[in-house]
């Protein structure tokens, strides 16, 4: 039952209580006159229902419906379109250009606050940033945006990467089509470049080698000249847990050394053993048990001479190392025997007769003279139900297959030759085929734990989520200062659900064991949690400004796309004053009381 039918049920039973007390004495003190009975009663019960009446709209007042304002929602950037319809209320957020006409407001929700009436907003311009997006949630959103900043207006670069491992960037340009993209290093130094496609889009790949945080930046240009600014790509590259190599060669050679000197680059653990004739080696193994020998090794890399100095015993613990987590590949870099195709079929796969070393350009561009790798088998010579494939990253070009055994995987490598792309230059190509190769084959480890931090662009003055942290965690700005962040107990919705800002990050969902956090300084922060600490990069207000301004322009259209809410009656109507009926009220009681003592006749009182 409402609360408005409980109230007037309760006002009716008073009522009729009153007026069933009030007949039997009406009969009594006029029992001669049964017309003046009905006369004192009619009174009487009309007063009682209306002292009830105007009492109910005391407690309950009635509502008037109001009509849903539009207000006009001006942001930075240029205004809507001049075609726009002009709303008779404007209202200009700190971010809007002045204008006589509008009224200044500190955000969306103080604009709201002042003016409950309006149920639907027009905003013009850049777009909602995104300390005012929570607010447009209550009322319906109609988005007149401004024309897209020219530049860069997307970027898609994971804020970690493994050192050595491959770091992919991404985006894309808005009126600038076939423009050059070039990735710089800390150093200064362009280690990918390519063109926008004629949508804008560019992908860049590197291959971070130092262990650290680190600033890259994108440089556009176009005939040697930069057309913009260039923007900073933060990435913090951790070592991770260095990957422990066991390299066994039969002889020394070019892509040995060019292979062993990436590894070393990259921070691997490497130990290599290098057979330099009959009995001699370059390094001694560690032990002559051959399980021992691998016991612990992430990743066995060797070729086909020296698997077969392991003879039938090093090959099955090298089986049995897999079948424990360890990666184990295979180049090969000659013809295979029977013997060896024996062997294969212990590790899973089928092989038939090596065919002819067949050359394979796998550079296809037009601005690059286009080297060449040999690769020995091919795919019809070496057969499992269950092989993957190791794939040129540039043109697809297959190097090699692998497949799971046991928790570890077993792969075989046949481009022999990749070192030509360290001689002539590409070190970038060199590294991304061996990194991809490293990746699928070396033993998984399980990553610490880590403060998380929401994803998406941070600016000086926004809010970030820190979250998974315990009391007592702090950030340290890079000017030094510390600041103890506050946890919050706020839960996500069971369902999943949550409002969606800046580049999809959830603005009100917030986790448990979470806590805000607003940057003061533009550089490298620590969230310290414990003995755990946790980098991430602020960029200045001015920093990157096509960025920010196409996000808050896509989360903008997101919100005007999205279901209109619904609306509650409190939001559709006003209540009316109670003072009125309070008065109305008292004088129908007043009344009441009056003929109450009216109908007793002088002899009783």
């Amino acid at each position: 039952m409402s609360t408005s039918s409980l109230v007037t049920a309760l006002l009716t039973l008073g009522v009729v209580i009153a007026l069933s007390c009030t007949l039997p004495r009406l009969r009594r003190d006029h029992a001669a006159r049964s017309s003046a009975v009905i006369a004192w009663f009619a009174i009487l019960a009309a007063l009682h229902v209306a002292s009830a009446a105007t009492l109910r709209y005391v407690l309950l007042p009635p509502s008037t419906r109001i009509a849903a304002e539009t207000v006009e929602i001006r942001t930075g950037g240029v205004a809507g379109s001049a075609d726009t319809p002009r709303a008779e209320r404007i209202l200009l957020l700190p971010e809007a250009p002045a204008n006589a006409d509008a009224e200044r407001v500190a955000d969306l929700a103080s604009g709201l606050r002042r003016y409950p009436d309006a149920r639907r907003i027009r905003v013009t311009g850049a777009g909602l940033v995104a300390r005012d997006r929570d607010a447009a949630h209550s009322v319906v959103v109609e988005f007149h945006p401004s024309p897209p900043p020219v530049g860069l207006v997307e970027l898609h670069a994971p804020g970690k990467a493994v050192q050595g491992a491959r770091w992919r960037v991404g985006g894309r340009l808005e009126g600038l089509p076939g423009a050059l993209v070039q990735l710089i290093d800390p150093a200064g130094v362009a280690v990918a470049s390519a063109n926008a496609d004629a949508a804008g889009n560019f992908r860049l790949l590197a291959h971070p080698r130092a262990a650290g945080p680190a600033e890259y930046s994108l440089r556009i240009g176009r005939a040697a000249q930069q057309l913009k600014p260039d923007t900073i790509v933060p990435v913090l590259v951790t070592p991770g847990d260095r990957m422990r190599v066991l390299l066994l060669a039969g002889a020394p050679g070019p892509e040995l050394k060019y292979l062993r000197r990436w590894m070393l680059d990259t921070g691997l653990d490497v130990r290599s053993e290098v057979t330099l004739g009959a009995v001699n080696r370059l390094t001694a193994p560690d032990s002559s048990d051959r399980g021992q020998r691998f016991a612990g090794i992430d990743l066995v890399v060797l070729d086909e001479r020296a698997w077969r100095a392991l003879g039938d015993a090093g090959n099955r613990a090298l089986v049995e190392a897999a079948r424990a987590g360890s990666g184990v590949l295979l180049r090969i870099t000659g013809p295979l025997d029977d013997s060896d195709r024996h062997k294969l079929r212990l590790w899973g796969f089928g092989a038939g007769p090596s065919p002819a070393p067949q050359p394979r350009a796998t550079r296809e561009r037009a601005d690059a003279v286009a080297s060449v790798l040999t690769l020995r088998p091919t795919i019809p010579a070496i057969s499992a139900p269950d092989t993957r494939l190791f794939e040129d990253p540039r043109d697809g070009a297959v190097t090699g297959v692998y497949r799971l055994e046991g928790r570890g995987r077993m792969g075989l490598w046949w481009a022999s030759d990749s070192y030509r792309l360290a001689l002539r230059g590409d070190a970038a190509a060199h590294g991304a085929l061996w990194s991809h190769a490293f990746t699928a084959l070396a033993r998984a480890r399980s990553a610490a734990s880590a403060p998380r931090l929401d994803q998406g662009l941070a600016r000086v003055g926004e809010r970030r989520f820190v979250c998974d942290i315990d009391e007592g965690a702090l950030v340290k700005a890079p000017d030094g200062q510390r600041f103890t962040l506050l946890r919050s107990a706020a839960q996500q919705p069971a369902d999943g659900t949550a409002r969606t800002g800046r580049s999809g990050t959830s603005e009100n969902s917030i986790r448990s064991k979470c806590a805000a956090f607003w940057p003061r300084v533009a550089g490298w922060h620590q969230v310290i949690a414990g003995d755990v600490s946790e980098p991430f990069h602020v960029r200045a207000r001015d920093d990157a400004p096509g960025l920010f301004a196409y996000e808050d322009r896509e989360a903008t259209l997101q919100l005007a796309a999205r279901a209109a809410p619904s609306v509650r009656p409190s939001q559709t109507t006003l209540s009316q004053p109670r003072w009125p009926w309070f008065l109305a009220w008292l004088a129908a009681t007043a009344l009441m009381w009056g003929v109450e003592r009216a109908s007793i006749p002088v002899a009783r009182r």
